[in-house]
């Protein structure tokens, strides 16, 4: 009976040893898969408190962060994990996960991301986010909220500046952002579903014989609403 009993209590112990230390690594493996664009060069402690060093989204740099698995929405079957960049050039940046339950997503997200080489050729440099909602469900897109600024890339003159607009839910399921800039000739419009596909169009109206010329040097193609340049990517 006293070595059924140690039996059942070293299992026990292992369990939550287990669950308490599950490498972060591991973690990160099983979650993502081998085709991810997202990558680590270093991952260190638990999935309750981790750290990921030097962070890439494809080719660009994210920066380091400190990794927690969040316990109480796991009560309700949620796997929801919080995010925060450490010291970086870029400036600060947070937000939840969610990875598994009622809904998947981003929710509160704040900082710069960098995504030059997600949308080229188009001539941004980087999304800024403002707390910014993107979940979706089994429908589609559930909840889709905050401000996305995107900031051209610095040589780039034709879009006449930073170009912001709101995140909302569309008609067919995908989260989209629309945004101006400040002269109301220039519009990105930035579209994912939940399957990760991205969706970028920028849109210049009103331009003159010269900076047509110069837009059609960067690809962008004339329509009945302006010059417009459209690319497709996938975020995994």
């Amino acid at each position: 009976m006293m070595t059924r009993r140690w039996i059942l209590f070293s299992v026990v112990v292992f369990a939550v040893a287990l669950v308490t230390l599950f490498p972060l690594r591991l973690a990160m493996d099983m979650a993502l898969g081998q085709s991810s664009l997202l990558s680590a060069r270093q991952v260190a402690g638990s999935v309750w408190s981790g750290r990921i060093g030097d962070a890439m989204l494809g080719r660009e740099r994210l920066g380091s962060f400190d990794v927690a698995l969040r316990p109480l929405p796991l009560v309700i079957g949620r796997t929801e994990v919080a995010v925060e960049r450490l010291g970086d050039p870029d400036g600060p940046l947070s937000g939840r996960f969610f990875l598994s339950g009622p809904s998947e997503g981003v929710a509160s997200l704040d900082g710069r991301v960098a995504i030059a080489g997600l949308v080229a050729p188009l001539p941004i440099e980087a999304l800024r986010f403002d707390r910014v909602d993107a979940l979706f469900d089994t429908g589609g897109c559930k909840q889709a909220q905050g401000t996305v600024t995107a900031i051209p890339a610095a040589a780039i003159a034709f879009l006449g500046g930073e170009l912001s607009g709101p995140v909302s839910c569309a008609e067919d399921g995908r989260v989209v952002a629309l945004l101006s800039g400040p002269r109301g000739a220039e519009e990105v419009e930035l579209a994912l579903d939940a399957e990760g596909n991205l969706e970028t169009i920028v849109t210049i109206s009103g331009a003159p014989p010269a900076l047509g010329e110069a837009l059609a040097a960067y690809g962008f193609a004339r329509g009945d609403a302006g010059w417009s340049l459209r690319v497709a990517g996938r975020l995994d």
